[in-house]
């Protein structure tokens, strides 16, 4: 189940310390802004009030913790534009999730394999 926490408008700062609190980013107010330029502004979902004043909502922090997920999995600037776009329109490739949640298992093998090793006192 999805909670959305009601965000009210809230600043870069703010944004960052969310992300941080309830998805573990480690951002900083420099990616969220160039994560707004390159990709949010972009989707075209949202127009901003004010060109020098940036304000995040709801829906802008699930879109921002979608992109650091995307970003930390290895995909591009442009096809986590392209992905976040088709999401906003509800066009949403079904196939996407399966395949991060695969790429997400293959790491997690990895990462089990790595402790493994760790543990055996890194002996052949």
């Amino acid at each position: 189940m999805l909670l959305l926490l009601p965000y009210a408008e809230v600043k870069p700062h703010q944004a960052v310390r969310i992300l941080e609190e309830e998805y573990g980013h480690r951002l900083t107010t420099s990616v969220i802004r160039k994560w707004d330029n390159m990709i949010l502004s972009k989707t075209g979902h949202r127009e901003r009030k004010n060109s020098e004043a940036r304000f995040y909502d709801t829906k802008d922090i699930l879109t921002f913790n979608a992109i650091a997920v995307l970003r930390s999995l290895g995909y591009s600037i442009e096809d986590t534009r392209r992905i976040i776009e088709d999401l906003l329109a509800g066009k949403g490739n079904k196939a996407v999730i399966p395949q991060l949640k695969s790429y997400v298992e293959k790491q997690i093998k990895g990462l089990d394999q790595l402790e493994a090793f760790m543990k055996s006192g890194f002996k052949k």
